[in-house]
């Protein structure tokens, strides 16, 4: 049973539920939706789910567009609530009465309303900050963070902070990076936001514009924590900075692949969004030979994609098992799916058994593909998808998935950033590998308008993909060539 305090528009009410989870989001024909936020229309469809364990209350957003906050900052997984924690999901405030736990899954949120200023050494001449301070004195690792120049002095600022913006300080807008001395920066000029570790900037219609490497910025890029971006006659550079990982020194523990990966200059980056090919098989690249230098001319080469697709969620091949409701049916059927696995004779009868089987373990799948690698040609191909059509691949996204170990549920990005439109509107990538050897690929997608899996549902396929990844790299070594 969850009580839950309701806030939208001046009006407070409350409801008692008596069921131990709760799916939160606008009315559909897809999901059930137990605490109805219609009309709000900047809640998702399947925004948000509250559940109950052993007397302690969890949340986790579900993919949405907008995100869930908790006492104003958004969440990125799914974290145990203090009592009386606010939790906002659109325009409405969640309160969930629950008991106390000093057991804090996922930890306790941090107040981000403002930025936390560099401590600097102080310039003799100026009395502004040395470009050379580090930003690990402000004790603020995760955020956005600015380094400025003016005339050759610099300074820097790091926000805990999703978007910010730059301008002058005026009564209509939050201005973060405050540049009221200069005259040619407009009160609201620019916004500066992240999507995963990529930061974006937007010129606001100001009046003298935002300059990008000396190129003018029309309407919104990404931009790399090397370029250089003049507002006013200030220069800037963006980057965002994740979490540090505490473990990481500590029992043998290690970063996040992403992050140890990141000096290996490999080509498979991750990126804002990602190119969809249609194609007979894929080339491969083995571990060792994904340089950028190495893979820059036939990046070049490649002819124009068959759309754009964006990751929303990732997770580590090493992450712990999600549990929820499709969970719970899927390990009902685990038992079966692991004597199917054992009773197929070859790989192309395997991986045509699951793209007819993974529609009963997961909701909303349409699409089913298994990719194989075959090293001794170099190429990625299906070995089985459903329907007969083709199957669509990103193979940078895939190879990405192999270098770094993740696992990524995805989006179609919208009409404005591709006028190249998919028939898959959602997915799922699962790489299977074995003692670190790429070994395939598992993929699923949904052709729903407004699709979404969840962790949950991609819990569930990484699941899959760890029991099938060792018979099938026995089966694929033992046929013949």
């Amino acid at each position: 049973m969850l009580e839950i305090e309701i806030k939208t528009d001046g009006h407070v009410k409350n409801i008692v539920l008596d069921r131990e989870e709760v799916i939160i989001g606008r009315r559909n024909e897809e999901r059930e939706i137990h605490l109805d936020l219609t009309p709000d229309e900047s809640v998702s469809r399947v925004h948000a789910r509250i559940w109950k364990s052993q007397g302690d209350v969890y949340v986790e957003d579900l993919g949405s567009r907008a995100g869930t906050c908790v006492e104003g900052v958004k969440i990125e997984s799914a974290m145990q609530l203090e009592p009386g924690a606010e939790v906002q999901i659109g325009d409405t405030c969640l309160f969930i009465l629950c008991p106390k736990n000093e057991n804090r899954r996922g930890g306790a949120p941090i107040k981000r309303s403002s930025p936390v200023r560099v401590k600097p050494k102080q310039s003799a001449e100026t009395g502004l900050a040395k470009s050379s301070v580090s930003v690990g004195e402000t004790g603020l690792s995760k955020g956005i963070h600015v380094d400025m120049t003016l005339e050759g002095v610099g300074s820097q600022l790091a926000f805990g902070l999703d978007e910010i913006f730059v301008g002058r300080k005026n009564d209509d807008q939050e201005i973060h990076v405050d540049l009221s001395g200069d005259l040619k920066v407009s009160r609201i000029h620019a916004r500066v936001w992240r999507t995963r570790n990529i930061c974006w900037v937007e010129d606001m219609a100001s009046t003298h514009g935002t300059l990008v490497n000396g190129e003018s910025l029309n309407g919104a890029r990404v931009v790399k924590p090397e370029d250089i971006i003049q507002i006013g006659d200030v220069m800037m550079q963006f980057h965002y900075k994740r979490a540090h990982n505490p473990d990481a020194s500590e029992g043998g523990g290690t970063l996040k692949a992403s992050t140890s990966n990141q000096n290996n200059e490999h080509a498979f980056e991750a990126l804002d969004s990602y190119p969809v090919y249609k194609e007979e098989s894929y080339r491969y690249h083995p571990k060792g030979h994904r340089e950028k230098s190495d893979l820059e001319s036939i990046f070049l080469s490649r002819k124009s994609p068959m759309g754009r697709i964006r990751a929303i969620c990732e997770k580590e091949l090493t992450e712990s098992f999600v549990k929820g409701p499709e969970s719970e049916a899927f390990m009902e059927a685990l038992p079966d799916i692991v004597l199917r696995l054992n009773s197929n004779p070859d790989s192309k009868s395997m991986a045509e058994w699951f793209v007819q089987a993974v529609s009963g373990w997961i909701s909303g799948v349409e699409r089913a593909s298994v990719f194989a690698v075959d090293k001794a040609i170099g190429r990625i191909r299906p070995l089985a998808h459903r329907p007969a059509l083709k199957p669509i691949l990103s193979d940078t996204l895939t190879h990405r998935a192999w270098e770094e170990g993740l696992a990524f549920s995805w989006q179609q990005v919208a009409k404005e950033e591709s006028v190249r439109r998919l028939s898959m509107n959602a997915g799922l990538y699962v790489p299977m590998m074995v003692l670190g050897e790429d070994v395939g690929m598992l993929c699923v997608e949904d052709t729903a308008e407004g699709a979404m899996f969840t962790p949950e549902h991609l819990a569930i396929l990484m699941a899959v993909g760890q029991l099938m990844a060792l018979p099938l790299l026995y089966r694929i070594q033992s046929e013949p060539v």
